[in-house]
């Protein structure tokens, strides 16, 4: 049962990662919009 949940555990690990990096530039650009609105 383990050995067949291993490769499960490994993919939402991998997705959870993508997660991350896509909030992560997310919110890079949301601060940048923020930047700009205040600039104008």
């Amino acid at each position: 049962m383990v050995l067949e949940l291993q490769p499960i555990a490994l993919h939402f690990d991998l997705d959870m990662e993508r997660g991350i990096r896509l909030e992560r530039i997310l919110g890079k650009l949301m601060l940048l919009a923020l930047k700009l609105l205040m600039g104008i």
